[in-house]
């Protein structure tokens, strides 16, 4: 049983699933008409469109299939042209993009780094 006084389920990306199989809440629309269900990660154009969600390392290559883990997470930003950007037609309820911002990341992993002023290793260390 689920108690859906106080569950959230909106604005999000389901791949490869169909709205009739959801319910937004709060609100109570079924099928689902505030997620979203491309059908599958990676675009196979050099755009962003609704068959897809527009990771920039994972566009206009219809060989590709979804890489759960890239090498790089870089390439797990949106591309330009994904309309799950903020501002975009399909952005979080926030009004920031969905998923995981990776300008963020970055920002924290870098967060309260100390460079040494002399020779001191592989720094930057965390300045605990």
């Amino acid at each position: 049983m689920t108690d859906i006084t106080n569950l959230a389920l909106n604005h999000d990306v389901i791949v490869g699933r169909l709205a009739s199989s959801y319910t937004d809440y709060p609100g109570g629309a079924s099928p689902s008409t505030a997620s979203w269900f491309p059908p599958q990660v990676v675009c196979t154009t050099a755009m962003w469109d609704s068959n897809c969600i527009g990771f920039s390392g994972m566009m206009n290559d219809p060989t590709l299939t979804y890489q759960p883990s890239l090498t790089d997470y870089h390439g797990y930003v949106l591309d330009s042209s994904s309309a799950y950007k903020a501002g975009g037609s399909r952005q979080a309820s926030d009004g920031q993009q969905v998923g995981a911002n990776i300008g963020d990341i970055d920002t924290a992993l870098t967060l309260n780094q100390y460079s040494c002023s002399s020779a001191c290793g592989t720094g930057p260390y965390p300045n605990n």
